[in-house]
């Protein structure tokens, strides 16, 4: 990776607000594997305006001695995939580790100095019911995170879990169980004093995700390692997944990525998807003094219809959904797209 990052050393002028070391498990790497990948950003991208370094890891990668390390390289944030304290559901959904791990991690991080600690939960996992999610989240509290991730589930291709769902040795939550799940969820953190500040994130006040939120807001970024993918306000990339090909690629090239200009069209659509997934919502003067060729009035006729249902309401000019609405999100955000 340290080709690729000198490659765009020259094209990346912008300085870095964050860091998020994620797409996998980084946390595997080791001392000299980690130490070499901050030095060649830190030697050759514009890091002067760091205010986030993120940690992707595993409850059992949570070491005395992987945490110091990593605090002392600089990552002040971690997030931590726990996905459930239930043993059992831990084990249908193959994970490694199982819930005393993920406590006595826990424990450590903090005692190593981590004070930013963003913690994963699963909501809609098989065998899950409103009972064990409520187990979960009181643990979850008693632990005291200050960012919290939970994500409904989501089935990958080619994997164990999707093995076992075809062939119906695991059934799934029906879509009413898990949104019952997803408004419990959200009455409880809420009501614990955290901000549900985007569809699938909670925070304590100052400790939003400000890697993510980067996303979210159509910003920038620049993405390295095989998988990673990037943009620039026009245009995004993706690298080439395969870890070989990618390497070898790097090597005589020193980039290895597909790339699509994005039309009017598609920035349109993805900043109706993306900031009706946040709480700040759509900036409808915003969108139609950027795109006016697309924006109708359909717009504020939809927009009114949700109001009255009670999917959305309207503050400054900008459409916010209501805990309902976030739960048809994606559906409402296509009634809006140009096609």
């Amino acid at each position: 990776m340290d080709q690729e990052i000198q490659f765009f050393s020259s094209k990346w002028m912008m300085p870095l607000k964050s860091i998020y070391f994620g797409g996998g498990t980084p946390s595997i790497l080791n001392k000299e594997e980690f130490k070499n990948l901050f030095l060649s950003i830190n030697t050759h991208l514009n890091c002067d305006q760091i205010e986030e370094v993120t940690l992707e890891c595993n409850p059992e990668d949570l070491s005395v001695e992987k945490l110091e390390f990593w605090k002392q390289e600089g990552v002040n944030r971690l997030s931590i995939g726990i996905q459930s304290f239930n043993d059992h559901l831990l084990e249908t959904i193959n994970r490694q580790h199982r819930s005393s791990d993920a406590i006595s991690g826990i424990e450590r991080a903090r005692k190593a100095g981590f004070s930013n600690l963003s913690m994963d939960l699963i909501m809609g996992l098989p065998g899950s019911s409103k009972e064990i999610l409520l187990n979960d989240i009181e643990k979850l509290l008693s632990l005291d995170p200050e960012h919290i991730s939970a994500y409904q589930l989501s089935i990958e291709e080619k994997t164990a879990l999707a093995h076992q769902v075809k062939t119906a040795k695991v059934k799934l939550l029906d879509e009413d169980e898990v949104n019952d799940q997803f408004l419990m969820l959200h009455k409880i953190l809420v009501g614990k004093g955290y901000h549900h500040y985007e569809i699938s994130n909670y925070a304590k006040r100052g400790f939003e995700a400000k890697h993510n939120s980067s996303y979210w807001s159509g910003e920038s970024y620049l993405g390295i390692g095989p998988g990673a993918h990037s943009f620039d306000g026009k245009e995004r990339r993706w690298n080439i997944s395969n870890n070989r090909k990618y390497a070898k690629e790097v090597s005589i090239n020193g980039s290895c990525y597909d790339a699509e200009i994005l039309s009017e069209k598609d920035r349109f659509n993805e900043i109706i998807m993306t900031s009706l997934r946040h709480e700040k919502g759509l900036d409808l003067e915003t969108l139609k003094g950027l795109y006016p060729a697309l924006f109708s009035e359909e717009i504020i006729e939809l927009s009114n219809q949700w109001i009255s249902k009670g999917w959305a309401i309207m503050s400054d000019n900008f459409l916010k959904l209501t805990i309902e609405g976030w739960l048809i999100s994606d559906s409402l955000a296509s009634e809006l797209f140009v096609l």
